[in-house]
């Protein structure tokens, strides 16, 4: 009895740790992207470092990964600076919707 209590509990662990690494996975490849190619965007290493997961859904047909991001200044969130990252679930980048505002510290009051 007392094995099969810790066999369940393991398994819920690591099917916890399972699922975290799945949430992870997806923003670390977003931030890759960004450090590659931001100067592609319009954007400075500035214009990047700050930023909030605003939502993360992953489709039930073909399992993207949605990410959206609101771009921050000082803690606050920049209007309609937003972008959004569509990864597959093989962790490869498909699309990139930018709308983080480009060197964003001298534009910001």
């Amino acid at each position: 009895m007392l094995k099969n209590a810790l066999l369940a509990h393991l398994l819920l662990f690591l099917t916890v740790c399972a699922l975290q690494a799945q949430v992870a996975r997806p923003l670390e490849v977003v931030r890759q992207h960004l450090q590659q190619h931001h100067s592609d965007m319009g954007l400075t290493p500035a214009d990047i470092a700050h930023f909030e997961v605003s939502s993360q859904v992953v489709s039930r047909h073909n399992k993207l990964t949605h990410l959206y991001l609101q771009q921050t200044h000082a803690g606050i969130p920049v209007h309609n600076g937003i972008l959004t990252a569509n990864i597959m679930a093989d962790g490869k980048m498909l699309s990139v919707g930018n709308r983080f505002v480009g060197d964003l510290a001298t534009k910001a009051n």
